[in-house]
């Protein structure tokens, strides 16, 4: 058997291609390994993107080869699933590698700073003390050391060298918070820090760009929000959108699946009762957005009306469904579901299956009932509402 020169050629081209992404490849990922292990050293959670975009120039480099490539080299295949394997968990790598870093320098924190306020800080605290990101969200309760961990956060800045009194300003909502933030951080560290509120801030870099004192308005904002109101619902559109606003963005919107029990669900509906614009009473927020929808576009609809069929047998009532359609014929369900199929957990069931495999049976024999009926059934779920015409 011969082989032309070219093809021999071809061979080892595509040997020496592959070779070459192959090697490209081990040294990016041993980077990223030298990178998001460095002891003591904070990784940018943005440097993430960078490793799955670098990732995927390699991995289209592979794909690039072809097939005959994958064939002459089986390591291509390898490094090509390193390559995956590491876009995907790249993320969370980082934030156990920075959770690490964190727990160590926290403990040299609290040598460095010792208490703070007279108040020895946690490991949270101390934590958020220490890491360098550009910002934080700190969630907790009144009383529990956010204001506390805000003057740790630069008593550590100064004793660690990180910045001098003169590079720190802290910015708080009210007059009397900055003062009392000064006051304290003075306190704490001896050193003057320059503390404001975000309106001065921003007067104060006004008046430095333009060389003079900006003017303050003095209108009052209740009347301004007010006529601007008026003013735009002369404008059809606006009107609308601010009636979907208002009627769809309802403060106590509550799904079912936000409760622990029953009995909290059924005394957020005594407390808080979605009534339709129509008058009606529903069951819930879900059939609620449904009526008014309807409502405001136009279309009658009886709630809870009679199906058309006899449905009553020894073991079933006479079927309700939740909506009728008057001038079309169509019935709508809301099925208080999560898109698993399942319902809240406090629901019961009577017939020793589970309540989410009962409540599901009941959907399917609905979905039968109106096909043998050849009634047209439009199903909506507590997820993603009116989704499926039958």
């Amino acid at each position: 058997m011969l082989f032309s020169g070219g093809l021999f050629q071809n061979i080892k081209n595509k040997k020496l291609e592959g070779k070459d992404v192959c090697d490209k490849t081990d040294s990016f990922i041993s980077s990223v390994e030298q990178n998001i292990s460095v002891e003591n050293e904070f990784v940018n959670v943005s440097y993430s993107g960078d490793v799955k975009s670098q990732c995927g120039s390699l991995i289209s480099e592979i794909d690039g080869l072809g097939r005959f490539s994958l064939f002459l080299i089986p390591t291509l295949k390898s490094k090509r699933a390193l390559l995956l394997d590491l876009t995907d968990n790249i993320a969370g790598k980082i934030l156990i590698h920075n959770d690490e870093v964190a727990s160590s320098l926290a403990i040299k924190a609290q040598r460095l700073i010792g208490d703070v306020e007279g108040r020895t800080l946690d490991t949270q605290q101390l934590k958020c003390i220490v890491k360098p990101s550009p910002n934080h969200l700190v969630i907790a309760g009144a009383g529990t050391g956010k204001t506390t961990t805000v003057v740790g956060k630069v008593k550590y800045l100064l004793k660690s060298g990180a910045c001098k009194p003169e590079d720190i300003l802290v910015l708080s909502f009210t007059n009397a918070s900055a003062s009392e933030m000064k006051e304290r951080i003075n306190t704490e560290t001896g050193s003057e820090i320059k503390a404001c509120t975000f309106h001065k801030l921003g007067l104060g870099i006004i008046e430095t760009a333009e060389g003079k004192a900006p003017k303050i308005t003095q209108i009052s904002i209740g009347r301004f929000v007010h006529e601007k109101l008026q003013e735009n619902m002369r404008d059809p559109l606006y009107l609308d959108l601010l009636c979907n606003y208002y009627i769809f963005n309802h403060r106590y919107n509550r799904s079912e699946f936000d409760f622990k029990n029953e009995a909290e669900y059924e005394e957020y509906l005594r407390t808080n009762p979605p009534v339709t614009l129509k008058g009606d009473k529903v069951k819930s927020y879900g059939e609620m957005d449904i009526a008014n929808f309807l409502y405001r576009n136009g279309i009658a609809y009886e709630y809870e009306k009679e199906y058309a069929a006899d449905t009553r047998t020894k073991d079933r009532y006479q079927y309700y469904p939740d909506f009728y359609l008057t001038d079309y014929g169509y019935y709508i369900e809301y099925f208080g579901i999560n898109e698993k199929g399942e319902v809240p957990s406090y629901f019961t069931s009577k017939r020793g299956k589970s309540p989410s495999e009962e409540y599901r049976e009941g959907m399917e024999w609905k979905r039968e009932l109106h096909k043998e009926k050849g009634t047209v059934l439009i199903e909506s779920y507590s997820y993603y509402p009116l989704l499926n015409i039958n």
